[in-house]
């Protein structure tokens, strides 16, 4: 089920010409934007609802929340299998992003750091939670149709960065109280 599921998502490079570039855009270039998008978001997002401290906590938990994900899929790895990334495992998968790795494949960090960071936001700014996670989900798809993960590396990279932002929530909500 996983290989073809991943066969599924790494052919459609074949529909149109610009699937590839797209796909080494969303999976190389969207996480800069996102992150550039919280620097905006804190600097330059006025709201009477969201004073500057507010903002600020959220994302700073944020990106606690990813640093947390890291941690996370640091830990994961070390006590799971060692997963190898499709284009080892099958000679004709050719990658369309350089990883430097054969190996580190399971779970996809990049889907859970911008997972914990999207669901956090989400806990305090829904569309823009919404969008970020929209942008998560982009980035692990695209990860796959370039050639670098498997179905299942994403699906774990979810689920660790989701719960890396409830963890954080759950160590935050007293603070959220006084703001």
């Amino acid at each position: 089920m996983n290989s073809a599921l991943f066969q599924y998502f790494y052919h459609l490079q074949n529909i149109n010409g610009g699937v590839p570039r797209l796909a080494v855009f969303f999976g190389s270039y969207l996480p800069y934007g996102l992150a550039l998008g919280l620097l905006v978001y804190l600097f330059a997002y006025k709201a009477k609802a969201f004073s500057f401290q507010r903002r600020l906590f959220i994302v700073a938990c944020a990106l606690l929340s990813s640093i947390l994900a890291y941690v996370g899929v640091l830990l994961f790895r070390s006590v799971s299998f060692i997963s190898q990334r499709p284009f080892v495992t099958m000679p004709d998968i050719k990658p369309l992003i350089d990883t430097g790795q054969a190996f580190a494949s399971f779970p996809s960090l990049h889907t859970a750091i911008f997972f914990a960071a999207g669901m956090f936001l989400y806990f305090y700014h829904k569309r823009l939670g919404i969008a970020y996670l929209a942008g998560a989900l982009l980035i692990g798809l695209a990860r796959m149709v370039a050639g670098v993960h498997w179905p299942i590396d994403i699906l774990v990279g979810i689920g660790v960065g989701v719960l890396a932002a409830f963890i954080v929530r759950l160590f935050t909500l007293s603070i959220k109280r006084n703001l």
